[in-house]
């Protein structure tokens, strides 16, 4: 499942850090530099990538592992090479700088890829992050095919498709569950989608995050397709499960 954190530009250095020490750490632990993890730590399982459509990180000035100098120009809708203000600043409001959205992996991959690095199989894990970052990326390529997520003209009243990048981050963590004396392991995304959009007629604007939150099941829905035909390819036997719904 996703969850979306709002980020605005005020909080996104606080942001930003939280970001950049999960990178160092997992560098930090790649080098044999530190292996100090505490059961209740977020691990990172990799560091910031960037993730678009081709050509459009090209047109953003973003590397595949953008510099946080990149990252905060880009909050402020600069680009981080020409300084060009790629979308107009609103001086009455503070801006979003991106959304994060938060996509879960099913406990059952969390499960397999704890097991997979209790037991020294470290291949098996790097497929299950890979699996998780690639799906992510596929479904937020999809959905901006599917549905406008941009919007321009007086007061944003004209929807439009666009292209939309996004800072991705693979952590682990432990969960406390009631009734268990033993944490879940939760391996899940972060993915950062900056107000940057980039339309078809190569005009940029500000990225509409209602057409992501109004449709936010439809993305879901998107990635959990996308690991699930990952999750078969490497060997693995899936079952559709109906997630049960409140009644109205």
């Amino acid at each position: 499942m996703i969850r979306g954190v709002r980020v605005m530009l005020s909080d996104q250095p606080r942001y930003d850090v939280y970001h950049q020490a999960h990178d160092a750490q997992y560098q930090a632990y790649v080098a044999g530099e530190s292996d100090e993890l505490r059961p209740d730590m977020e691990v990172a399982e990799g560091v910031t990538t960037a993730i678009g459509p081709a050509g459009l990180l090209e047109a953003m000035g973003l590397n595949e592992r953008p510099s946080p100098a990149a990252i905060t120009a880009l909050g402020a809708g600069r680009h981080p090479v020409t300084g060009e203000q790629l979308v107009a600043p609103r001086p009455d409001c503070d801006r979003v700088a991106y959304n994060d959205l938060i996509y879960s992996a099913p406990k059952s991959v969390s499960v397999e890829f704890a097991a997979a690095r209790a037991t020294g199989d470290y291949l098996r894990a790097a497929q299950l992050v890979e699996d998780m970052e690639a799906s992510v990326r596929v479904g937020l390529e999809t959905f901006c095919q599917l549905l406008p997520v941009a919007r321009r003209g007086p007061h944003s009243s004209m929807p439009m498709h666009a292209r939309l990048a996004a800072l991705t981050n693979v952590h682990c963590a432990e969960q406390s569950v009631p009734g268990q004396t033993v944490r879940d392991p939760h391996l899940h995304v972060h993915t950062r989608v900056l107000n940057v959009a980039l339309g078809a007629d190569g005009k940029w604007s500000a990225v509409d995050f209602r057409a992501l939150y109004d449709n936010v099941r439809v993305l879901d829905g998107l990635i959990e397709a996308e690991m699930q035909h990952r999750l078969q390819a490497r060997g693995y036997t899936t079952v559709a499960v109906t997630r049960w719904e409140p009644p109205q």
